[in-house]
């Protein structure tokens, strides 16, 4: 009934990990990714790293931290850049199964367009065994989603219960 009663377009996607549910609203509607699209670009950086049977570089490593924490756009665009840009994370989104996942024609990662129901896939790699991203680099993300700076914890975050661990990227 929230969404209902919201101007302009909405979409909206929920994975119970206790129930296996997923639960759309609008699941095709495509919206800018903005700063949330820097989980894809470290998730990719991370699933590079593996492929190459290898650690995460430390000036990638160095980069991550800061784009995911404090949503440094600098940091972002260097680790986008080092990693290939979309000729990178295209494929990677694909093999994971982001089928509505889009660049943005002019080459803007923050305006890459994507869908709820590709970002619960996407969360799912990060957060849940048995996807492409290893034990360690689901726990490098994670915890540094877990450590998001106060003005970037916003937004699903609000009325969370005080002791309640919450990972986040806005």
């Amino acid at each position: 009934s929230w969404l209902a009663g919201r101007q302009g377009r909405t979409t909206a996607a929920v994975y119970d990990i206790q129930t296996g549910r997923e639960y759309l609203f609008q699941p095709r509607y495509a919206m800018k990714t903005a700063s949330t699209v820097k989980v894809d670009i470290l998730a990719t950086a991370l699933h590079q790293a593996q492929v190459e049977d290898d650690a995460l570089p430390a000036d990638e490593a160095a980069a991550a931290v800061p784009m995911i924490t404090q949503s440094d756009n600098d940091a972002a665009a260097e680790l986008y850049r080092d990693i290939g840009g979309w000729g990178a994370i295209g494929p990677f989104d694909k093999s994971i199964g982001m089928v509505r996942t889009t660049p943005n024609p002019q080459g803007y990662f923050g305006e890459t367009f994507t869908t709820a129901a590709d970002q619960i896939t996407l969360l799912k790699q990060i957060m849940l065994p048995g996807g492409e991203l290893s034990a360690a680099s689901r726990t490098f993300e994670y915890e540094l989603m877990r450590h998001v700076i106060a003005s970037q914890r916003w937004g699903i975050t609000g009325g969370v219960p005080a002791g309640t661990r919450v990972a986040i990227k806005n």
